[in-house]
């Protein structure tokens, strides 16, 4: 204060200490000051609280009387501090001016915007909270990450236009959209319009303009041509948002395409339209039942099923049971409460009375639909008319009666037929054996007597008792063979053939066999025998030197003059079955008779002359095979003559 007693200059400045204080502890962003810690090379290792302002201290929850003087690490335990940011602060005071630079704290969600100022061997950094500005950012951000997947996923097209400006975007979708690539183009309203089809052009043009002076939503739909000539259908939606303080006039809008629509609804109008051509050709009606309502909609088919001609009456429920034959009511009903529950599907028949008292039988079928809890909802079915068919089926079920009645008639008539058959056949066959038993007798007689003549008369071989007697030996052994063939062919019809299995070497039966015919057979036909060392074999050898000597006899009696008989014994190693093979150069078999052969009585049509025996060896014989577990087969060879071959199994 000078003479005058005014406060001078000097009294109004303020302490520059005092000052610098008020600063430091009023300003509302974080202010601390630090001083290096070097090592012995002079590296920085860390750095010591020096000075914070309150608002750091209120952030770090401290005071200063606590931390002043501590390392950075002892300050904040845990985080590692220094090893995060000493890059840093060798920056700084490498190049000695102040760094900006932003830190995010994971534990307190908290972002920093620090600035470090180097000084000597002291920095002074500044924080300012930009946390809430950057959860700003990362929440538009997810948003437009949002909005983007609901766009992409719903495949719509974003556009913007700014009357004013001109200024036009578009994504990347609303180019695809008409059949453009990406960004392929500069979007503004002129190339919006040139994409849009000719013939739509004025009429969207004035949807747009009247949206924009009526500053109002719209909706307009027209049509795109693709480069590569498709016509696509897009709707586009949106609204004028009206010039604010700071913002321009913005049309805003959303573009999709909606071709797939129009085309599924197109198809959905054919399939209606057949399906109601099926149902009126087919006489098929249908209905819907509302649950919630007991209505029910009938389409005019239904109407005529059930005799009602006023097509006004309100259809319900109690509408639809009154039309049901009485004795048919409680089982339709129950069918439609099986399908409600779940427990089965709807497909029934039932009765209608008609006003005139005429019955009708209807088929029905239907499905239910369920709400998300499954309870369910409405049922859609349809009914058509089977009278004529149910008719029909009682008809052919009582035709099906009558024709089965005639059938088991019959049937008894032919088992009856049958029994007597099988008696007769089994009288026969007991006749048969009786009657070969007593050939038998007196046959071995007179062989017996005639044997015993041959020999008496051997020292007169030319005479007639010689000749005479031979003869009756020659025939009296075929008689023999006759009446065996005849008892054996009984005993196989009347259940009583048996053979007898033991241990049996093969190729010597075979041998003996081929021995016994080379002696007694004709002397014009040779027998060639072709066979390996010996073959066990588990078999009858009675029955199978009978079924070898047949063959062998057929095979002799049908060659032809200097004829030779192949005999083939071959054991088939990897079937486990050995397989005697007897072929002849005689006339063959016709193919329609290689299986007729083997049955009774039964003899080709190319020996039939004289040449052939009595049509039961092969019979027999294959009976004999059979008994073994064995096959016997007849075959044509090339260049004429038959072969037989008889399979048997290896024990």
């Amino acid at each position: 204060m000078n003479a005058n007693g005014r406060v001078t200059d000097e009294a109004c400045t303020p302490d520059p200490a005092s000052l610098y204080e008020t600063v430091f502890n009023q300003i509302l962003h974080e202010v601390h000051i630090w001083r290096l810690v070097r090592d012995d090379d002079g590296n920085i290792k860390t750095w010591r609280l020096l000075n914070a302002n309150p608002a750091a201290l209120k952030s770090w929850g401290r005071s200063l009387a606590d931390i002043r003087g501590l390392t950075t690490d002892e300050i904040f335990p845990g985080v590692e501090a220094t090893a995060t940011f000493l890059p840093i602060v060798e920056k700084i005071f490498r190049e000695r001016r102040p760094h900006s630079w932003e830190v995010y704290f994971e534990g307190t969600d908290q972002t920093l915007q620090m600035t470090s100022i180097p000084v000597g061997e002291v920095f002074i950094s500044t924080g300012v909270d930009v946390s809430q500005i950057r959860r700003s950012e990362r929440a538009l951000l997810e948003a437009q990450k949002r909005l983007e997947t609901a766009t992409e996923a719903a495949h719509l097209g974003i556009w913007s236009f700014e009357p004013d400006s001109g200024r036009t975007y578009w994504n990347s979708l609303a180019f695809e959209l008409h059949g453009r690539a990406a960004f392929s183009a500069e979007p503004s309203y002129a190339f919006w319009v040139s994409v849009v089809h000719p013939d739509d052009r004025e009429r969207v043009e004035r949807t747009i303009n009247a949206a924009l002076r009526e500053r109002s939503g719209y909706r307009v739909g027209y049509r795109t041509r693709w480069p590569e000539g498709a016509i696509h259908e897009i709707e586009l939606v949106g609204r004028v948002f009206d010039a604010a303080a700071d913002e321009p006039l913005r049309m805003v809008g959303i573009l999709r395409d909606v071709t797939p629509e129009r085309t599924a609804r197109e198809d959905l109008e054919r399939a209606h339209r057949r399906l109601a051509l099926a149902t009126e050709s087919g006489g098929i009606g249908v209905w819907e039942w509302d649950l919630a309502t007991h209505s029910l909609l009938w389409d005019e088919r239904m109407y005529a099923l059930y005799g009602m001609e006023d097509r006004r009456e309100r259809i319900a429920y109690e509408t639809w049971a009154s039309r049901l034959h009485p004795q048919d009511l409680e089982l339709a009903a129950a069918a439609l409460q099986a399908a409600l529950d779940g427990r089965a599907d709807y497909d029934t028949e039932f009765r209608v009375l008609w006003p005139d008292g005429s019955v009708h039988v209807i088929h029905a079928m239907a499905r239910v639909t369920r709400g998300a809890n499954g309870e369910p909802l409405s049922m859609t079915g349809v009914n058509w008319e089977v009278s004529a068919q149910r008719r029909m089926e009682a008809e052919l079920k009582a035709a099906n009666a009558r024709l089965e009645e005639r059938v088991a008639q019959r049937t008894h008539e032919l088992e009856l037929a049958k029994e007597a058959a099988e008696a007769a056949n089994r009288a026969k066959s007991e006749f048969l054996a009786n009657m070969s038993h007593e050939l038998r007798t007196p046959l071995h007689g007179i062989l017996g007597f005639a044997d015993l003549l041959v020999e008496q008369s051997q020292h007169d071989e030319a005479g007639q008792v010689h000749r005479y007697a031979t003869r009756i030996v020659k025939q009296g052994n075929q008689l023999l063979s006759l009446v065996n063939d005849l008892l054996d062919s009984a005993k196989i019809d009347y259940g009583n053939f048996s053979v007898v299995i033991e241990p049996c070497e093969l190729t010597a039966l075979v041998a003996a066999v081929t021995d016994e015919f080379e002696l007694r057979s004709r002397s014009d036909v040779r027998i060639e025998l072709r066979q390996a060392g010996p073959i066990a074999v588990r078999a009858d050898a009675r029955r199978l030197s009978q079924v070898v000597r047949n063959l062998l006899a057929n095979a002799v009696r049908l060659s032809p003059q200097g004829g030779t008989v192949e005999v083939d014994v071959r054991v088939e190693a990897q079937a486990r079955q050995v397989s005697i093979e007897v072929s002849d150069r005689g006339p063959g078999i016709p193919t329609e008779e290689l299986e007729a052969i083997f049955e009774r009585f039964s003899q080709s049509s190319k020996t039939k002359s004289g040449a052939g025996g009595t049509g039961l060896g092969l019979s027999i014989a294959r009976s004999i095979v059979e008994f073994h577990g064995g096959s016997l087969v007849a075959r044509n060879r090339d260049g004429g003559g038959a072969s037989f071959v008889c399979i048997l199994p290896l024990p």
